[in-house]
């Protein structure tokens, strides 16, 4: 029992370090009371590997939303209602997340991508704005590598091309990491992950205390042992050799807390913050960074109005 609780708190660390370099939870920022309720769903079906809900306006134009590690379209809801009357909105759900069925693949990210441009294929959706959070942007920046002429643009909300403080470390160093992650996690029951999520990963991630709880309980639906896969391949992707090729408008925001970040090194401010991301960014001819304040991981849990306006300010400028 003792080495289980050991293998565990060094789990813990190394999570925590994925997030938010080692720094400790610190007090509540203000934010939404309850998380938003689901809104209404034009229709769902699956995919591939890919599990879609499409909500808003049809006929308006299309943005496709993905969250991040463990979600599903719930973590969006709130920026769904915002955004739905003038758009005809797709929300993804990842295998393995949210109750979904895992996959076997030897690699998640490409399994993935080849179902998303199969659903844009089947569905005939043209030019869409991929919106992703965290894991989610990440894959948002891979998939417009990959076919920008097929996308209008990206927003990634704290979703980076490689993992904020491994982007030194060489491809066999991520790699080991990202083993003993996947060591620590897999055999987790959903009641051990529930646990975990709600004590140990979701109050550095969430600033408002009023949704922390039922926030890592809607994380719990995923698979323990999907969540490790998934969180192993994004540990060693590395995207910034291929930036050059995201010829279309790139909006990524960027959280900010100053208990958490200014234990960051070289982070004593916003703006600090806001070089940090862009560095990891070099080479994408068309980025923005947005600072959000007051806020961490999960963005539109700590400052929903802020990411409303910001997204809708890049929209609106989009050519």
């Amino acid at each position: 029992m003792e080495r289980q609780h050991s293998k565990r708190a060094g789990f813990v660390a190394r999570l925590a370090v994925v997030f938010v370099f080692f720094a400790a939870p610190s007090p509540s920022l203000a934010g939404l009371t309850t998380l938003p309720a689901a809104p209404p769903t034009q229709a769902s079906y699956d995919v591939g590997s890919l599990h879609v809900d499409e909500y808003g306006t049809p006929g308006k134009p299309a943005l496709i939303f993905i969250p991040g590690l463990g979600c599903g379209p719930w973590v969006w809801f709130g920026v769904i209602a915002h955004f739905a009357p003038n758009n005809t909105i797709y929300a993804l759900t990842l295998p393995g997340f949210d109750g979904r069925p895992s996959i076997t693949t030897s690699s998640l990210f490409a399994a993935v991508s080849a179902d998303f441009w199969r659903f844009l294929d089947q569905h005939h959706v043209s030019a869409p704005i991929l919106i992703g959070h965290s894991l989610g942007g990440a894959l948002s920046l891979l998939l417009a590598e990959q076919n920008p002429q097929r996308l209008r643009a990206v927003v990634s909300v704290d979703g980076l091309p490689v993992l904020p403080g491994y982007e030194q470390l060489t491809f066999e160093q991520r790699a080991a990491r990202a083993a003993q992650i996947a060591q620590g996690l897999a055999g987790d029951t959903h009641a051990q992950f529930d646990q975990y999520e709600e004590q140990q990963v979701m109050p550095y991630l969430v600033g408002d205390t009023a949704v922390l709880a039922e926030a890592a309980r809607q994380t719990a639906r995923s698979d323990p042992k999907a969540v490790a896969q998934w969180l192993s391949e994004d540990v060693t992707t590395d995207l910034r050799p291929g930036l050059s090729k995201i010829t279309i408008p790139v909006l990524v925001v960027a959280p900010y807390d100053a208990a958490l970040d200014s234990r960051i090194p070289g982070i004593n401010g916003p703006g600090d913050k806001e070089k940090y991301d862009a560095s990891l960014l070099k080479g994408a001819p068309n980025v923005t960074v947005r600072v959000i304040s007051g806020s961490r991981h999960f963005v539109m849990f700590d400052q929903p109005e802020l990411l409303d306006q910001t997204i809708s300010s890049f929209l609106n400028g989009l050519p």
